[in-house]
């Protein structure tokens, strides 16, 4: 405490190191429970629901018959069964006021029959839809179209073709929320919603089931999986609150992985940070301890007393950093947070790796970066100690060797691995980053044998003044001090040029792919908002080959087959050599310019896998599960 200045910098070395680890964690976590929370709230509502077991993989809703509604609502505990059409695969865009679609990025719109409104909903404005060309959509589709009650809604549905509506209402939701989940909804009438969301006259796509108070749920949800057989999903609230938060939590592990990554970065730095930091206290205060040692002090009470102190300061300093830690994470949820609406409220989340990063960031990393300096100020001699601060020139012999061992080991991986002498494929990608790996290791421990000659060819340059010739002679003292705070500076500036290296590499990969192998001009694709493949009427390329100026046009079919048992995707067209040329492929054995109703072509890398040769017959098996044996 009589060193008060010393003794906050040591601590906000610590602080930081626990900070960064902390909140990367709570940030982490927080995020997983906003999203969890957030289809909670989705299927609050939702007692029981039942779906087809299989999805239509080309867009649009599959249906349940209408018969199936009255056998859920016969089973014993159930309440009421209610067939509803719902449809959020993309299937229905919107036209926005300049007369063009607007583009289905981000929040999905959904499409489905209009039901009495009930909590979290409440109608806002207008009135329920009773005509077939009218129509309630959310708050959210308002604020994001410009659309008004009252006003005409365009709409391409499953028959492509433009169909205007009248917004007669608006629904939020409870909160002062504009959309649950941030979706954009639009109501229509049973028949509408049949009529353009699906083909089947008299048919719906899922079933919402109440059960009867006090009933258990799965035991309903049992029974009725008993009912109908594996044809149909049974699914409690609680099931596809946890579905769709395991997918979106999916979409989020990427972002979780890479703040991890900048989390264990931050650990790195702020240990060595640390470990320089209890270096310099304990060097400072070797006449100190050196007194204690001339009073009657053995070295272990030297040691403890170190130990003792880089304990309360790892423990305050610890707390201190999980407490900004928290306050960290909560912040950036918050961020992400509103960047996805108000549908999204951030909740926190403190999971016991953060507490537990934290006080072993503080404690532990504290005291383990001073027991070696504190060793080696109790192995003083008393009188050497009084005469001199500190004995600060050591060997960096052992250095050279290590560090000069670790660069030629991770120097050679990295060779054989860009040559393609070491590992193949995945094995190829992991001996580089390995071999990187070494050689950074290797030069943070080779470090201390270069500091000396580089700060004095520096300062040769710098110290020009007295300041600069004292800061020369000060860096050039102690080599191994040196190279700890050089190590550290180097770390983070690894990581943001890593970081920035990476994102223009990945842009200028990308735009470079695109370049050199796709050269048609144009691309026209259904917007992808789904599991579903985007599909378009096929009388869109006779309309497309007839506008002038079109040379050539090559339509796609993707379908997904299975051969040997794994999966792949297969692309039918109906000009195979002008997909070829526009997709940039290179026939490299037999030809494919004409192709019967069971012929295939394989990628090279594909049938290299798969041991195919040109002339050879699979047997390949269809999503619709009908089995073919095409010709070579």
């Amino acid at each position: 405490m009589s060193r008060k200045a010393r003794l906050l910098l040591s601590g906000i070395a610590v602080i930081l190191g626990a900070t960064f680890i902390s909140g990367a964690l709570v940030l982490n976590s927080s995020l997983g429970k906003t999203v969890e929370s957030m289809f909670s709230t989705v299927y609050d509502t939702v007692d029981i629901q039942v779906s087809p077991a299989e999805q239509n993989p080309f867009g649009g809703p599959s249906p349940v018959p209408a018969e199936v509604v009255d056998q859920v609502g016969d089973v014993d505990g159930v309440a009421e069964a209610t067939g509803l059409v719902q449809d959020g695969s993309g299937i229905i865009r919107i036209v926005g006021k300049n007369g063009k679609v607007i583009p289905a990025f981000g929040a999905p719109v959904i499409g489905i029959n209009w039901t009495p409104i009930e909590d979290p909903a409440e109608l806002r404005e207008g009135r329920e839809p009773l005509a077939d060309d009218e129509v309630v959509v959310n708050q959210a589709l308002l604020n994001a179209t410009g659309y008004k009650v009252g006003e005409e809604l365009p709409l391409i549905t499953v028959n492509s073709e433009v169909t205007e509506f009248t917004i007669v209402g608006s629904v939020g939701y409870s909160g002062g929320r504009d959309s649950i989940a941030g979706e954009q909804s639009i109501m229509f009438t049973l028949d509408a919603a049949r009529a353009n969301l699906m083909t089947e006259p008299d048919a719906f796509t899922v079933i919402d089931v109440k059960t009867e108070d006090g009933t258990d749920l799965t035991e309903v949800r049992d029974a009725i999986a008993a009912q109908l057989g594996d044809q149909y999903q049974v699914q409690t609230g609680e099931d596809l609150a946890a579905e769709q938060t395991e997918m979106f939590s999916a979409l989020l592990s990427v972002f979780n992985y890479l703040l991890l990554g900048f989390g264990a970065v931050a650990l790195i730095v702020s240990v060595f940070l640390i470990i320089n930091t209890f270096s310099i206290i304990v060097a400072q205060r070797t006449r100190e301890l050196a007194l204690f040692r001339a009073m009657g002090a053995g070295r272990g009470q030297i040691t403890g007393s170190v130990l003792l102190e880089a304990f309360i300061i790892g423990l305050l300093s610890g707390l201190l950093g999980l407490a900004f830690g928290i306050g960290l994470g909560y912040l950036g949820t918050v961020a992400m947070s509103s960047s996805a609406g108000e549908s999204m409220t951030a909740e926190l989340a403190v999971p016991m790796s953060a507490v537990l990063a934290a006080m072993g960031v503080g404690i532990g990393v504290t005291m383990l970066a001073a027991l070696l300096p504190a060793i080696n100020a109790s192995r003083v001699p008393p009188i050497a100690a009084l005469r001199e601060a500190s004995s600060t020139v050591r060997p960096v012999k052992l250095f050279a060797i290590l560090g000069g061992l670790l660069l030629a080991l991770g120097g050679t991986g990295l060779v054989l691995s860009l040559t393609e002498q070491l590992g193949g494929g995945d094995d190829r990608i992991l001996s580089t980053f390995a071999s990187l790996g070494v050689i950074f290791i290797g030069a943070i421990v080779f470090t201390p044998v270069v500091a000396k000659p580089l700060v004095s060819l520096i300062g040769a340059i710098m110290s020009w003044s007295m300041p600069g010739k004292l800061g020369r002679r000060n860096s050039s003292r102690n080599p191994r001090r040196t190279a700890i705070t050089a190590s550290a500076l180097m770390i983070g500036i690894t990581l943001v040029t890593a970081v920035g290296v990476l994102f223009s590499s990945a842009q200028a990969s990308i735009a470079k792919f695109f370049e050199n192998t796709m050269s048609a001009d144009i691309l026209i694709t259904g917007t992808q908002t789904g599991q579903a493949i985007p599909t378009y009427d096929i009388e869109l390329t006779d309309e497309v080959r007839r506008l002038d100026g079109v040379d050539q046009v090559a339509s796609i079919y993707i379908e997904e087959l299975t051969i040997d048992g794994r999966e792949y995707y297969v692309q039918a067209t109906d000009n195979l050599a002008g997909l070829t040329d526009m997709q940039g492929d290179t026939v490299a054995s037999g030809q494919v310019t004409e192709f019967g109703a069971d012929d295939i072509a394989l990628y090279q890398g594909t049938a290299d896998n798969l041991g195919l040769e040109v002339g050879d017959t699979v047997s390949v098996t269809f999503s619709g599960a009908t089995r073919r044996r095409p010709s070579p």
